[in-house]
């Protein structure tokens, strides 16, 4: 009798286990090069905090240089760039990588978006699109979908307005107040996550590259 039912129950407890999220140190990336192009794709473009931490919505300078900057598995001219995973709100799925610049003469920093893909159809990666390399100054935002320039809008003669950024826009590049440094957040409907773990085994346990 014990034995007809061990089956069962072994298949019982297999079911009642707990799912753990995938954590950075998950994929052994010793035939990895480069994660953003080969790891990060189909359903982590959907869901990138199943796999890894992520900040979400938004990124300060100070926290890409503390949380993201020389954290991943990338290129060589690549590795001190962010990564930022994102669903347009034409909902579109991409990913993209970035920096922020050297201060400029008026002492003001820009954002670089130094390589972006969007996917027509992010299962099976169907009809990318790359953008970059892409600058913006300050309160300019991004229509992911088609790589233009979004230009604030204030109150006109007849008051209208639709805040710092247009419909359009999906990412918006700003010097904000209550931080007082430049902050990439999503806007109109846009999401966008910050990976800050990589998907790989730490860099000297990789091949070397």
């Amino acid at each position: 009798m014990f034995r007809r039912l061990l089956p069962s129950l072994l298949l019982a407890a297999a079911c009642a286990l707990p799912t753990q999220r995938a954590t950075g140190g998950y994929f052994n990336c010793s035939v990895v090069y480069d994660e953003f192009d080969s790891l990060m794709n189909n359903r982590f473009l959907v869901e990138p905090d199943r796999y890894v931490g992520t900040l979400s919505v938004r990124i300060t300078k100070s926290q890409f240089e503390t949380l993201q900057r020389g954290q991943f598995l990338l290129y060589p001219e690549r590795e001190q760039l962010g990564i930022a995973i994102f669903r347009s709100n034409q909902n579109l799925h991409g990913k993209l990588l970035y920096h922020f610049s050297d201060p400029l003469p008026d002492g003001k920093v820009q954002l670089i978006i130094d390589d972006a893909v969007v996917l027509a159809r992010v299962s099976d990666g169907y009809g990318p699109v790359r953008l970059g390399p892409l600058r913006l100054k300050p309160g300019v935002g991004l229509d992911l979908d088609s790589g233009s320039y979004i230009e604030p809008r204030y109150p006109g003669a007849r008051g209208e307005s639709n805040g710092p950024e247009t419909a359009a826009a999906d990412i918006h590049f700003d010097i904000t107040e209550d931080t007082a440094e430049p902050v990439i957040s999503a806007v109109n409907g846009a999401m966008i996550q910050f990976p800050v773990e990589s998907l790989c085994l730490r860099p000297e346990a990789t091949a070397p590259r």
